[in-house]
Order: C-alpha cells, then structure tokens, then sequence
C-alpha cells in the first residue's frame, strides 16, 4: 500500500511545490524559489535585502509576524500572486525607480502594509487595517483594483488610480493626486486631507455618493463628472455641500465653518470641481486617518513588545508621525494655510506620470546581525504583468 506521506510527497515533487516557513529572526541570502508559498508566523521576522527577483505564489504574514523586503538593484522585479497579511509587511523599492511592486490574484489586509517606492499595481481583495502608500513627489505610477476598503488607506506624494473602489472606509491624501473610476455604490470613504495641494477625483460613476472631507481647504480640489451639472448648495449648519446634476446629486460633508462666496466651482463639461478659496476654516470637519511611514509595526502591531525598541530595526522610533521615515519624510501635517487655489483644475485626465525625482536615502533595508536562513516547500505559479501604460490600467494575466 502506498503511504499517504510518500503521495503527499510525490505531489509536492511533481506541482514543484515549495512552502518557505519562519518563525524567528531570519535574513534570506539566497533568492527565494519563484514557486514559494513564504508564511511568516507570529514570533517571525524575515528580511530581504538586495534581491534582484523575489516573485512568489503567495506571502502571508500572521499575526506578531513581520516580513521586510528592500532593494537597491535597478533591475529588481517584486512580483507576488497573492499576499494575506495579519501583522508588518514593508516593501521598500525608494532607491530604485526602475523597480515596480505586482501583486496578482488577491490581496486581504488585516495588519498593515507599507509600499515605499514609485511603481505599485495591486489587484485589491480587502483592506481591514492599514495600507500605506509613500512615494516620491508624485513620480511613478500606483494602480490598484477592486477590493473593499473598510479600514485606512495613505497616499503620500502619489499619482493613484484605482479601478472599481468598494467600502467605506478611510483614505488620506497628502500632497497626492487620487483618481477614482467606476466606483462601487458603496464606495463613501472618509477623505482627509493633509499636507496641501491634495485632489480626490471620480471619472466615471458615482451617481448619489456621499463622501466626508475631512480638513479640505486652500489648494486642495474635489472633482466629479458632469452630468449635467446645474448648481451647488452649503448648507452652514448641517455642513453639506450637495452638487446638483441632472437627475441625482453628489453630496460632500465639509463641516461647518466655510463662507458659501469662497467656494468655487468650474466645469469644462466633462468634470466638475471645487475649490474653497482659503485656508481650512475652523468648523471643518476633523479626525479620520493620517499619513505616516512606519518602517516598524506600531505597538499594537508587535509581540510582547510594546515600546519599539527591541527588535534592532529602528530604536526608539514612536508612532508621532515624523519618527518613522529613514529619509526624514514626515507627514506635512497642519500646513493648510495655503489661502486661495491659485491652479487651474482643468485637466482631470491622467496626468503625466513621468516625472522624476531624485529620492530621499530610503532603501536601505532592515539589516540585523542574524544567522542566515533559507528553508523550503509552496505551490504553483501565475503570471501578473504591472500596470505602467496608462492610467486606469491593470494588466493581469
């Protein structure tokens, strides 16, 4: 009789299957078989460094664990089918702008992951807890899909386009473009706004959608479709800003506080946007989420471990929000007094994505003097081609 063990195995041998576990302090020298399944456990922390190719059927992080991933090879390619995180995960690519992120079939967040760099395309499952997108004054492009957003998404110094957006939760922009096409009609996040010059746009759909602004003001921009615009209305007290199209309004919760002659609205036709014409009054709306760059998971992220300080990636590092970036980024927070627009909201089109910006000393990974590590076993391999044509594209295959 053949044993159940010698089949599993025989299956293993033929699928190529190779499943990569951790549960201690590990650094990967070796490059990481292309067909990994990689599980970090609770007590895990597994650092990546330099690794020109790390293209894996599925990451997942549990609970306590922690997986680290930076580069400073220009010819590096991340490319993950499927990623379920529950505890730290962080991509750093900020040295390299050649260098882009794919993540495939799916992807659910309940802990919180960190992408520093420039090229990201990710196709969404579910975000429960905190995504976190830093790049480098708008340079590059960041395209997600699907999923629901239920908890805390950062975009900071990004262009973003994010195809079908579904759920209720919360985004921050700062100093970020974010392009929203085809929402869910769930889709009623929370829209904070830090730093200055942020634009939250919608370019196709979300008839009778409710969003909450939260410190909108002075350069920052709101914009809808037109369809068939015919006027807006502030309701002081209530706070509402409610935009009238032809057959169905766009309503904005600013918050109170903001004088009706200051708000500005222009069309072209295809796209409505507005503008308050001074710095964010004192009745606006507050609170939501924030931009931060945690390069190490937060106190409630760890344990046993609750001050920061024990696992020799950043000493002493709170989550204050300007402890966290290696390259000395912080979260401009507070610098909305930039009164009056003074730009052109015209354009809503994809913008030029192309520019370039000479980084900011970031990459230089989690190094710790550890023994190094590399075990096996996973599954099998599908194809994902990153986004970086055009806006509003994701290429899976």
């Amino acid at each position: 009789m053949v044993s159940l063990s010698f089949l599993a195995a025989s299956a293993i041998y033929f699928t190529g299957i190779i499943a990569l576990d951790y549960s201690q302090t590990t650094t990967l020298t070796e490059t990481v078989s292309q067909y990994a399944q990689v599980t970090v456990e609770a007590e895990g922390d597994v650092t990546i460094n330099d690794q020109a190719q790390l293209d894996l059927v599925a990451l997942t992080v549990n609970q306590g664990g922690q997986f680290y991933y930076s580069t400073t090879d220009q010819s590096a390619d991340i490319e993950i089918d499927t990623i379920i995180n529950n505890g730290f995960i962080y991509f750093d690519t900020s040295a390299v702008k050649s260098t882009g992120v794919g993540i495939g079939a799916n992807f659910e967040n309940n802990g919180e992951v960190v992408f520093n760099g420039y090229d990201t395309a990710i196709t969404l499952g579910s975000n429960t807890g905190s995504l976190t997108f830093w790049g480098n004054n708008q340079a590059g492009t960041l395209s997600l899909a699907q999923g629901v957003n239920t908890g805390n998404i950062c975009f900071y110094q990004t262009i973003s386009f994010y195809q079908n957006p579904d759920g209720s939760g919360c985004i921050a922009l700062n100093q970020a473009q974010a392009f929203h096409d085809a929402p869910q009609s769930n889709f009623n996040p929370t829209v904070v706004f830090e730093g200055f010059s942020s634009a939250f746009n919608i370019l196709s759909g979300g008839e009778d959608a409710s969003y909450t602004l939260v410190q909108f003001g002075g350069a920052d921009s709101v914009t809808v479709i037109d369809g068939g615009f015919t006027g807006h209305t502030y309701d002081p007290t209530a706070g509402i800003l409610t935009i009238l199209q032809t057959g169905y309004q766009v309503t904005l919760n600013i918050g109170t506080g903001y004088s009706p002659g200051l708000i500005s609205v222009t069309t072209d036709g295809a796209y409505v946007t507005f503008f308050y014409g001074a710095a964010v009054p004192a009745g606006a709306n507050t609170g939501g989420c924030t931009c931060v760059l945690d390069t190490s998971p937060p106190p409630d992220l760890r344990k046993g471990n609750d001050n920061g300080n024990g696992d020799g990636k950043n000493p002493g590092n709170n989550n204050n929000g300007n402890g966290h970036s290696p390259g000395g980024n912080n979260n401009d927070n507070g610098n909305k007094n930039n009164n009056g627009n003074g730009n052109n909201p015209g354009n809503v089109g994809p913008p030029n994505s192309g520019k370039q910006s000479n980084g900011d000393g970031k990459g230089n990974g989690h190094k710790r003097d550890v023994v190094s590590e590399n075990s096996s076993s996973s599954i099998s391999k599908s194809m994902f081609a990153l986004f970086a044509t055009s806006a509003l594209c994701l290429a899976l295959m």
